[in-house]
């Protein structure tokens, strides 16, 4: 499939009731790599707001590293992470035997934020009307997010078996939990090297 216009609408209501069908109509795009970075850097943009928006409705603890990082050092900081997670997927799914694409990997990493983007939409939108019904949605939404993520990942490497499919997602959670860190760190000691 090449570069076409998107029928979005219709793509994020399949994502929802058939997330397998819409990783395989994404991993058949042929998007060059300029598009689909651009459209990476308008997602991490967009949840950098999104974070902003939550974290004013439901503050984190000030010892949280989060909370220190301005909105350009936050969008940095997510930017990265969903960066070293796509390469992760990619590299991991192809130690386990995978055959997918890097520019498939980052459009379905990409389009999976989207789908959480939309997720947190609703959580917030419930947590201003229903708050007891707030901390429920976001495990039902990391619980639907984790089961799409699987269909993605099983589709781009073609495992066709979502245990493979589980394995990478896990190895590759692993090395992002684990940059992070380094990043928050790094970010960190900067931060206080120019007080």
């Amino acid at each position: 499939m090449n570069d076409q216009s998107v029928d979005f609408a219709g793509l994020l209501r399949m994502s929802f009731v058939n997330p397998r069908g819409a990783a395989v109509y994404l991993n058949e795009m042929r998007l060059n790599r300029g598009v689909l970075w651009s459209f990476f850097a308008l997602v991490v943009c967009l949840s950098t707001l999104m974070m902003v928006a939550s974290m004013a409705l439901a503050p984190l603890p000030e010892e949280t590293p989060l909370t220190t990082l301005t909105p350009f050092g936050l969008a940095i900081a997510l930017g990265s992470i969903l960066a070293a997670m796509v390469f992760a997927l990619y590299f991991t799914g192809q130690m386990l035997g995978g055959t997918g694409r890097f520019p498939g990997a980052l459009l379905l990493l990409t389009w999976l934020q989207i789908i959480g983007i939309v997720i947190n939409i609703g959580q917030m939108v419930v947590f201003v009307v229903l708050p007891a019904l707030g901390s429920l949605l976001t495990m039902i939404g990391f619980g639907f997010m984790f089961y799409m993520m699987l269909h993605f990942i099983d589709v781009l490497h073609g495992f066709n078996n979502l245990g493979k499919a589980f394995a990478t997602v896990l190895i590759a959670g692993l090395g992002a939990v684990f940059g992070l860190a380094i990043i928050l760190t790094l970010i960190s000691v900067t931060a206080q090297g120019l007080i």
